[in-house]
């Protein structure tokens, strides 16, 4: 599992009320991990890719 633990159990529909946009979680089993951002770097090669795949339109 990625990030540390931050909450112990709670519902989906907390999860959904306390999300903040501005750093990332995931929600696994009732439990709220916080994920690492990603570098400048990768933002930038991933956006390059996602440009460049004609699947993604």
């Amino acid at each position: 599992m990625s990030g540390a633990e931050l909450t112990s159990w709670i519902s989906f529909a907390e999860y959904l009320e306390e999300e903040d946009a501005e750093e990332r979680h995931e929600y696994i089993d009732g439990k709220v991990f916080q994920m690492a951002g990603a570098s400048e770097r990768h933002e930038i090669v991933a956006g390059k890719s996602i440009r460049s795949d004609p699947s993604a339109s």
